[in-house]
């Protein structure tokens, strides 16, 4: 029933073209290899906002902030991005990185070695999009993560589809026995809340409990005090 953290969303407003959205000039900018200078651009604008904005701490205890798979397989890139994330000493003790499932399991080994390296100086982990790639069990085994978020696809299709609940029914009990916390992303509908309440996941993010919004919007969000459920919101920047 409560606010959990927010996850920093990146919206590109083109003079031409309009709303461009993550899921095209993303691949766009790793491709050209621009993919740091969007992170490094989010990472600072979440800081600016968020610190100025006073909820850090008492209100926002965590801030999710996603790592492209390109990111997270070059050792130069995560090197650049651990300097420019220490530069945000404010920021820095509420971050959760997110990766996807494939650039994790891209090379198991190495992400084990580097996730635990990278906790140590006390950065959290989550995987985002859980159940769309090649999900493995030796993933929940072995990656020092702290959470996994269910992709919305499986919330889809909860009410509908048994073997659809029996599966986020045993994922979060084993992430729950391993101490890894689960969220279920894409709630729309009080339905889903309680099938997802049933099933055993610890939060939600969603359309149920809010939608993206900049940090003026999000500000007068939490001095009004939302909904009454528990939410990673979403800030649009």
């Amino acid at each position: 029933g409560g606010l959990t953290g927010c996850e920093v969303l990146v919206r590109w407003q083109c003079p031409k073209r309009g709303a461009v959205g993550p899921d095209v000039f993303i691949p766009l900018a790793e491709s050209n290899n621009l993919i740091s200078g969007i992170t490094a651009f989010v990472v600072r604008q979440a800081n600016k906002e968020l610190v100025e904005s006073g909820m850090l701490g008492d209100t926002i205890r965590r801030v999710s902030v996603n790592i492209s798979a390109q990111e997270f397989n070059s050792e130069k890139l995560m090197s650049s991005l651990l300097t420019m994330l220490h530069q945000s000493p404010q920021l820095y003790p509420y971050l959760q990185l997110e990766i996807t499932e494939t650039a994790a399991l891209s090379d198991l080994s190495a992400s084990v070695r580097l996730l635990t390296r990278l906790r140590e100086l006390g950065l959290k982990f989550s995987i985002d999009d859980f159940g769309t790639g090649y999900s493995s069990l030796a993933m929940l085994k072995n990656l020092p993560i702290d959470e996994i978020k269910i992709d919305r696809d499986f919330i889809h299709d909860l009410l509908d589809q048994p073997r659809v609940r029996a599966i986020v029914e045993a994922v979060a009990t084993m992430a729950r026995t391993l101490e890894i916390s689960v969220v279920a992303e894409g709630v729309e509908t009080q339905e889903q809340l309680e099938q997802i309440r049933f099933c055993g996941c610890h939060e939600v993010q969603g359309y149920l409990t809010a939608r993206p919004m900049e940090i003026g919007q999000l500000t007068d969000f939490v001095r009004n005090q939302w909904s009454s459920v528990s939410v990673v919101q979403p800030v649009n920047q």
